[in-house]
């Protein structure tokens, strides 16, 4: 999936996205042009009773080699979340979980 998040009360999805960079990733980023939001009904896969509006934005990081992608089992956990950096590549949709990743995945892979 990609990095992101919920809002947190009385956040706004800028600073959502500026924070969920932060505890995931542990950079510090500038948010930049809305790319995409989903525009169909979205069920939440963690809460029946929730539906997901999903907001995409470019991101400017100048320092990508930076960012931590060994796996947990590389930092020496057991389980959790790992990061890694793949090509927009044709097959980048199928590759993923979440639907609404997907399709941002196909207009990533359309530029």
């Amino acid at each position: 999936k990609f990095p992101g998040g919920g809002l947190e009360w009385g956040e706004g999805i800028k600073d959502a996205l500026i924070r969920e960079l932060q505890e995931e990733l542990n950079i510090d980023a500038e948010i930049s042009d809305l790319l995409y939001v989903n525009d169909f009904f979205q069920q939440s896969a963690f809460r029946e009773s929730d539906q997901i509006i999903s907001f995409y934005f470019k991101v400017n990081y100048p320092n990508l080699e930076e960012i931590d992608t060994r796996t947990f089992e590389e930092k020496g956990f057991l389980e959790g979340e790992s990061f890694r950096w793949v090509n927009l590549t044709s097959d980048l949709p199928e590759k993923l979980t979440f639907p609404i990743d997907k399709e941002v995945a196909r207009l990533l892979t359309s530029f």
